[in-house]
């Protein structure tokens, strides 16, 4: 039940409450919604009789004040609703009309991002945000996102690296290229480079099956993105046995893999072989040199 009346301004507003039918300001109840061009049509396509709308005056007018709601949505976290993320709909059974309570709009389209991902370590909204190849600003920005566009068609090779400062937008646009990637081939992961390589290490100690079934998932899914990448815990049993098996078996099958991180590749190489050694952070640079190419230093890149 809607408690807080709508404001007039933003919609036809009505509030209800359960049972009652309520004039708001000079209009009848019928008023309210003859009136509403948007329920008129939801009425029609349920194929109400004039008797069946007269008879539901009070679902059509909460119906009407639930999608005023929604129609001008403060943002999920501060849904003005009792039933919050919740939205109304109505169908016609034996006559009748039946309401029910789902998942509203925005929270359906959440759900419906994160069924394309096995693994979302990052803001949802920014798997569906679009990103301009026209964009203005620096030469590198626009490098990277004709780069995104080429290696989601196979036309270069597959894997991308962007780095910068904290808040410079990398993940932001990775992100943004994988949630339009994934609508065509879903099963992807966005990770935490630091957590998915913690959590895999304890896997491997206390669940060896489940440790194989990540193991295995993340290196033949179709797009990983490994944010925060070079923040990770290095040693030679986490790159041995959780890491570089992941990155060469992407790389051999040549799939679709991005990173995000604070240090362009050859820092990663001088860290790494503080811990593995020269001969194994030497392997780790050419994998990703090689298939990353350019290693963009990014700042700031704008969304569409």
């Amino acid at each position: 039940m809607i408690k807080q009346p709508i404001d007039m301004k933003t919609a036809q507003k009505v509030a209800i409450e359960a049972g009652k039918e309520l004039s708001v300001g000079s209009l009848s109840p019928m008023e309210a919604i003859t009136s509403d061009e948007k329920l008129v049509a939801y009425i029609r396509s349920l194929g109400l009789t004039r008797k069946q709308v007269a008879d539901s005056i009070p679902a059509l007018l909460e119906y009407q004040a639930d999608q005023a709601i929604c129609e001008h949505c403060p943002g999920k976290d501060k849904c003005p609703k009792d039933n919050k993320r919740n939205e109304i709909s109505l169908a016609l059974e034996n006559g009748r009309l039946v309401r029910t309570n789902g998942p509203c709009r925005l929270e359906r389209k959440d759900i419906e991002i994160s069924a394309r991902f096995f693994i979302v370590s990052c803001p949802l909204d920014w798997l569906s945000k679009r990103l301009s190849p026209k964009e203005a600003g620096r030469a590198v920005r626009r490098e990277l996102t004709k780069r995104l566009a080429k290696v989601k068609t196979g036309t270069v090779d597959c894997w991308v690296y962007a780095y910068g400062d904290s808040g410079s937008g990398k993940s932001y646009v990775l992100a943004s290229s994988a949630g339009s990637y994934a609508k065509k081939n879903p099963g992807c992961a966005f990770v935490s480079t630091p957590d998915i390589v913690e959590e895999l290490k304890e896997m491997s100690i206390n669940d060896k099956n489940e440790f194989e079934k990540m193991l295995n998932r993340l290196s033949t899914c179709p797009l990983v993105v490994f944010d925060d990448f070079g923040n990770e815990f290095k040693s030679e049993y986490t790159f041995s046995s959780v890491l570089f098996p992941i990155l060469q078996s992407r790389a051999k099958n040549k799939l679709l893999t991005y990173f995000a991180s604070d240090f362009p590749i050859k820092d990663i190489q001088t860290m790494y072989s503080t811990k593995i050694g020269e001969v194994r952070a030497r392997q780790l640079y050419r994998m990703l040199k090689s298939l990353s190419g350019t290693d963009y230093d990014i700042s700031g890149v704008a969304v569409d």
